[in-house]
Parts: C-alpha cells; sequence; structure tokens
C-alpha cells in the first residue's frame, strides 16, 4: 500500500548526505563531521546529585505533567539571572524550556512561516535550521558573510528588496558551520535593521562561556595541522570559539567526491554544499575538533 505523506515531509527525503553518514558511524573512523560537545565535558555527577535531590524533595511528583511552557521556577531563575546576564531584562511570562535548540528553531518556523514565506540565513548556515523550515515550506535569502559574519549592507538590501521576509536566522558566536563570529558593530546594525523592518531574529547561541577553554587546544591542534599540511590554495577560517573550521578548496574539487574517497582511508567531514540554501558551493567543508582527543 503506497502512503501519501505531507508535502512538507520532501524537505526530509533522503539524499546522498544522508546515506553516506550511515557508513561515518564505524568506531575505526577518525570523525571530523560531528557538531556535538565532547562526552568527557557533560556534568554527569552534577546532574546526577540535580536528580537525587529532586526526587528527594518532590517525590513522584516530578513524573507528573507541567506546564507546557516549562517548570515555572526554572523559568524565573532564567529569566532573573540568565537572561539579565546577557543585558535582557524580562519575566518569566516570556521564557520557554524547550528539549533543545532544534525544537526552539522548530517553533519559531510554526509560529511565523507561511508556505513562500522568506527567511534570511547566512550563508552557508546550520543545515539542521534549513531542513526545519523547509518543513514549513519556507524559501530563503542568502546573506554573504565575511570573517567579521555577515554583512549587513547585502542584509539591508535584501530587507529592502525582498517582499515575505518573516524572520532573519542567525548563529552569531562561532558560527555553524565557518566558526565565525560576528561583530560587535554588526550586531547592534543587525538589532536596528530587524526593528527598522519588523522582522523578528531568531539567534541561535549554543555555547556557554565555561567551553570554550576546553576546546581550545582542540582547535589550535586542528588550525596548525591544517597550516602544515593543507596545500597553498586551500583556505580555511581559524575560529574564536566553537567546535568548527569550514574549509574552501580549488572549484574543481566537489566535496562530495572526496567525502567518498576519505571514508575509503577512514575519515569523515561535512560536505560544504549541505550547508546552503540554494544549490551548488560544492568546494567547500566543515571539519570538526570537538571531539578530537
Amino acid at each position: 500500500m503506497a502512503i501519501e505523506y505531507a508535502k512538507r515531509m520532501d524537505a526530509f527525503g533522503i539524499s546522498i548526505i544522508k546515506e553516506l553518514f550511515k557508513l561515518a558511524v564505524d568506531p575505526e573512523i577518525i570523525s571530523l563531521a560531528g557538531g556535538a560537545p565532547a562526552p568527557e565535558v557533560y556534568p554527569i555527577d552534577d546532574f546526577a546529585k540535580a536528580s537525587a535531590a529532586a526526587f528527594e524533595e518532590h517525590g513522584s511528583s516530578i513524573m507528573a505533567y507541567d506546564m507546557t511552557a516549562g517548570y515555572p521556577p526554572l523559568r524565573d531563575i532564567i529569566a532573573k539571572e540568565r537572561m539579565k546576564a546577557v543585558g535582557v531584562e524580562t519575566t518569566v511570562d516570556n521564557i520557554l524550556i524547550t528539549t533543545g535548540s532544534q525544537q526552539g528553531i522548530d517553533i519559531a518556523g510554526k509560529l511565523f512561516l507561511d508556505e513562500g514565506d522568506v527567511v534570511v540565513v547566512e550563508s552557508p548556515t546550520y543545515l539542521a535550521a534549513l531542513n526545519t523550515f523547509s518543513s514549513y515550506q519556507a524559501n530563503y535569502a542568502e546573506v554573504a558573510m565575511d570573517e567579521d559574519g555577515i554583512i549587513m549592507e547585502d542584509l539591508e538590501n535584501i530587507l529592502k528588496t525582498t517582499p515575505k521576509v518573516k524572520l532573519i536566522y542567525v548563529n552569531p558566536d562561532f558560527q555553524n558551520p565557518s566558526g565565525r563570529t560576528l561583530s560587535l558593530d554588526r550586531r547592534k546594525r543587525l538589532v536596528a535593521l530587524a526593528e527598522e523592518y519588523n522582522v523578528p531574529i531568531v539567534e541561535d547561541n549554543p555555547y556557554i562561556e565555561k567551553m570554550i577553554p576546553v576546546y581550545k587546544g582542540r582547535r589550535d591542534a586542528m588550525i596548525d595541522t591544517m597550516e602544515t599540511e593543507f596545500p597553498d590554495n586551500v583556505s580555511f577560517t581559524r575560529p574564536q570559539g566553537g567546535f568548527f573550521s569550514w574549509v574552501t578548496v580549488s572549484e574543481n574539487i566537489d566535496t562530495v567526491d572526496l567525502f567518498k574517497k576519505a571514508l575509503v582511508e577512514k575519515v569523515a567531514f561535512v560536505p560544504g554544499a549541505t550547508c546552503f540554501a540554494k544549490e551548488g558551493h560544492d568546494n567547500h567543508m566543515r571539519l570538526s575538533y570537538s571531539q578530537m582527543t
């Protein structure tokens, strides 16, 4: 029996990248593809103590349904402490707890996007965000980047000339996949433009300050190796933090084909074409150092 799925599921269709990554789970593979934190940095002991304390204080009630917005005392702490620490004055009514940034992106798409609406994204941008917005049948306007992040003149031109812009999606700190950080002056201009054109900003900012020193040595080791071993016609970013470096190779090299050859040598990375809203851009790749020893 042929089952007909919703049209929005086309955004999650089988791709060569998904199929290739099934091969990258081999424990013998040296994976420069993962975008996850290093397992050894998770505060396991702290979580265990907090969980035990919660059960001791609240008993079985913590297993029951709660408000869909999240546990009120936690939301209150986030509003009064976490948000205030980053310069945002708000209240508990404006805080929603999600199961991760991906759910937050999905909620933003559900709230704002109708079929054919436009999301302004960095070029390149986070692949999973593209998948999510595409499921709401969004279109995209890509903003070019340099070493200081998205170029504000390009953004302003898009906002002036593009109808149906509903969201600006940005990843300003150690951007995924490029590793670039948006400069302070451009952050201020971004907010001013969003206010001028009445377009909400969805900021995806997953990196907390304590994590930066953990990855510094791994980043330095990767950058030092690339500077020594890569040919002169290959360029790459030197991130201030985060997990990734963005590599640009010769235009005659297709990094999807290179990925296949690398897997034979037991190495995996992310081909860059997956990180753009529009087709093309085959001569890039994202290298991650987060899980390297």
